[in-house]
């Protein structure tokens, strides 16, 4: 998905990785560079990843990113704020892929304490095209509930 929408990519950020799997896999597929951030102090032990708080940016990604991805978004405690930042390190033509799941439709905060954000599908897209532009869903093909969900700057 991200190679076809995002070519040629030069860079791109995964938030929330814990161990990096998502950036090695990014940065073998795509060939690019990619980094990736998790708040955890144990994220300078994984290569290509940094400690860092997704919700905020570093001055040299704003409006230099091709693509950002992440399936943590759900574990944003303000989710708009996180979003705005995300979609301003973005480039004009760049993409936000968010990752969304079943497990992320909590009607009752408190299953998953780490997840914050436990919303539906809908309210993710709501706030996609609220703060950028909604450029569609890509659902899993085995039919598990999960799907990515795109998005990026307002044109």
């Amino acid at each position: 998905t991200i190679r076809t929408r995002c070519q040629p990519a030069k860079f791109g950020i995964c938030h929330g990785v814990r161990a990096g799997a998502e950036v090695k896999f990014l940065r073998e597929t795509l060939g690019c560079e990619v980094i990736g951030t998790a708040i955890s102090n144990s994220a300078t032990k994984v290569d290509h990843v940094i400690e860092w708080d997704f919700h905020e940016v570093k001055e040299e990604w704003v409006g230099c990113v091709d693509f950002i991805y992440s399936n943590s978004f759900d574990h944003s405690y303000d989710p708009e704020h996180c979003l705005k930042q995300w979609i301003s390190c973005l480039r004009p033509d760049g993409l936000c892929f968010i990752h969304w799941g079943d497990g992320h439709n909590h009607h009752d905060f408190g299953m998953n304490n780490a997840d914050c954000f436990q919303a539906p599908k809908q309210m993710y897209i709501q706030l996609l095209r609220s703060l950028g532009q909604f450029h569609g869903e890509i659902c899993s093909p085995v039919g598990d509930g999960r799907s990515v969900l795109i998005g990026g700057p307002k044109a």
